[in-house]
Parts: C-alpha cells; structure tokens; sequence
C-alpha cells in the first residue's frame, strides 16, 4: 500500500499543470504512445490501472523558486502500474505535453535546478506522512541520453508500515523532446535500485517510439 501512495507521488513531479488547454488531437495521440506498455516491460510484469495522482508541480516550482503560473497542458497519458510478478519492483510512466517549446525549456531549467532533488525530497515526505514515511532524500544520479534530454533522481523512502520498518527506492526518470515531457520512476522495495540495466532495456524499447514522434 505505501510503495502504491510512493508511486503516486513519482508519477505526478511532471504532472498536469495549474492551467489545461484543450488537447490537440495529434498531441494525445503522441503522448499515448510514448508511456512504457507490458510489451516494453516484458512478460515478468502484470499491468494494472494506474494509481491516482495529485499535482506537486507548483510545489516543486515555488520550492525551486520559479513559477509555472503561465504553464499549460495540451496532453497528458498516464502508462499502466506494472509489477514484476517475482520481487514487486514497480515502472510506471506518464507522459505530459506542454503548449509551447519555450514552456517545455522552463520545465528542463526546473529540474537540472540543483535545489530540485531537495525540493523532491521534501515535498513527498510531506505529502507521504500520513502513509508512515518519515524520511526521504534525493540525489541526482546518471543516466544515458534520450531525446533532447533526460535526467534522472535517485530517492530513498524509510518509514513504518502496519508496524513493520518500511524502505523503498526510486530511480525517476525524466525525458524530453520537443513539447513532451516524459516521467518514468522505477520502484523497488529495500535500499537496491531498480537494476540499471533492466531499466535501461526497458526505456531503450519505448525510444524507438520516441525516436519517431513529432511533438
């Protein structure tokens, strides 16, 4: 239950913004395309509904010192929670298309911010400490190029759960090209990362789709 909560919280950094515009068809039609499927994950994971997500952007924006007040959202596509059915490692992704390009730069400053991985951190333990979480930190970590840019964040959760020491790790990926803004966190239970190379196997498969789209 709380690495679910901890999955909302990864999904939503990117998320819809304080103003939405109507989509354009083509922009929905990119951005569904561009989240990680079953078939990216391979046949260990079971897929299900996404989880339910708030926006933290504007926190993370007031927190970095920015603002997002003219920030819009034309799209937004949310990939299904996938579970490998062995150790419960979870991907989830969601994909968020900007109006303008200028917009889409704005949010890459934001998160090569160095204060953003702190912001991070301090935001999901606020709004995870009804779930038992009582401590988070973040980190910037490496992560091989996709599109135009792509960043990720190390975050390590510790807390208790029905009474039992709770720890998590993520690894979130964020990805852009053009006006589309893709967030990719990869969750395990423990302090182990999600496997870099399987991760990276996973993202390469959803590249090849990337590489295509016109946004």
């Amino acid at each position: 239950m709380v690495s679910r909560v901890a999955v909302v919280v990864l999904v939503v950094v990117l998320g819809v913004g304080l103003s939405v515009v109507p989509a354009a068809a083509s922009d929905a039609s990119v951005a569904k395309t561009l989240v990680i499927t079953q078939k990216d994950a391979g046949s260990g994971y079971q897929a299900s509904k996404a989880s339910a997500s708030d926006d933290l952007f504007p926190e993370l924006s007031a927190c970095v010192g920015t603002s997002v007040a003219k920030r819009k959202v034309t799209a937004r596509a949310q990939g299904p929670d996938l579970t490998n059915k062995q150790d419960g490692s979870q991907i989830s992704s969601s994909v968020t298309v900007v109006k303008t390009a200028a917009m889409a730069k704005a949010d890459r400053v934001l998160v090569s911010d160095p204060k953003f991985p702190d912001c991070l951190a301090q935001i999901a333990k606020s709004h995870l400490a009804s779930a038992g979480i009582t401590d988070v930190s973040a980190q910037a970590v490496d992560v091989k190029k996709y599109g135009t840019f792509s960043t990720a964040i190390a975050t390590s959760y510790s807390g208790t759960s029905n009474g039992q020491a709770l720890q998590l790790t993520a690894v979130q990926v964020a990805i852009f090209k053009g006006r589309a803004e893709l967030l990719d966190p990869f969750l395990t239970e423990g302090s182990q990362p999600f496997s870099q190379a399987e991760g990276q196997a996973v993202l390469d498969r959803m590249n090849q789709r990337l590489k295509k789209a016109r946004i």
